[in-house]
């Protein structure tokens, strides 16, 4: 069945498959969202395109293409497009009762899915296309194939849960922890976006969200945090260190650095060097002659 809700809302689903409110793929615009609400079936649902904003109680997650969200009945949530691009996702809503066990999946949805979960990399991601056409196909078997995908999806996010392998890192976490590992590439704001599954805008405006600044600065800052450590550590050259926080030559390290610190390099570490000399010439035991 095709949908078609102005500019907001566009897609397909099935509602013929028994235990399953629907089978959906949903096209949805940068303006839509859904004030707190909550379901009497689990929705399960995987982003494909753009990203999304989730907030259940007083967390809020965004999901980029892979990420998968299963939410359970009566959880009071929020979703919304996280950016003007929009987003598209595949799916189920699956009613949970206690006559429909679709092989023990649902006694195990029920005991590992009590409120909320999120997931990444879910495989579902990669057979979009397939899961797509046979919505649009519509027949009774292309239906049956339909939910037959997603029961498999379930199975696999849920081995992940139960066996430990299941958690999403929040974006916030994993684009800290990303740059801080590349910290010596000297990476660009279209780098770091293919990294994420998404456009440079989506990147800035998710960054500037969670950091209140831009990627780049953001990548400055860790680069700037970085040489200072490594500086006050005292026995690597100014060249090394330029090298190890991304810069090509000693020179441009040194007036990026006096840029945000007011000191070059060298001086910085002078004197961190002797304020650490001091510091220890004030320890409890000098003070006291012991």
């Amino acid at each position: 069945m095709y949908i078609n809700d102005g500019d907001v809302i566009d897609g397909y689903r099935i509602r013929s498959v028994p235990g399953y409110e629907e089978l959906n793929y949903y096209r949805r615009g940068g303006r839509w969202g859904r004030i707190p609400h909550e379901h009497s079936h689990m929705q399960y649902l995987v982003v494909t395109k753009g990203s999304i904003c989730i907030i259940c109680g007083e967390e809020t997650r965004v999901l980029v293409p892979g990420c998968a969200s299963v939410i359970a009945p009566g959880v009071r949530h929020e979703i919304y497009s996280a950016t003007s691009e929009g987003y598209e996702q595949i799916g189920a809503n699956i009613f949970l009762s206690s006559d429909n066990k679709f092989g023990g999946l649902v006694d195990l949805l029920n005991k590992y899915i009590v409120t909320s979960a999120i997931f990444e990399n879910a495989s579902l991601q990669h057979r979009a296309d397939e899961y797509i056409s046979l919505l649009k196909n519509g027949s009774q078997l292309s239906a049956a194939r339909a939910a037959a995908m997603i029961n498999s999806s379930l199975l696999e996010l849920l081995e992940r849960l139960i066996y430990g392998r299941g958690a999403q890192t929040r974006f916030d976490e994993a684009l800290s922890s990303y740059l801080d590992a590349y910290l010596a590439d000297n990476l660009k704001v279209s780098a770091i976006a293919d990294q994420f599954h998404m456009s440079v805008s989506q990147m800035e405006r998710l960054t500037r969200t969670y950091f209140g600044m831009g990627v780049i600065a953001l990548y400055n800052q860790k680069r700037l945090r970085r040489a200072c450590i490594l500086l006050n550590n005292g026995w690597q050259s100014v060249s090394e260190i330029a090298h190890q926080v991304g810069f090509s030559d000693a020179a441009n390290f040194s007036n990026f650095f006096r840029k945000q610190i007011g000191l070059s390099p060298t001086n910085y570490r002078n004197r961190m060097l002797r304020r650490n000399e001091g510091a220890a010439d004030e320890r409890p035991e000098t003070r006291h002659g012991v």
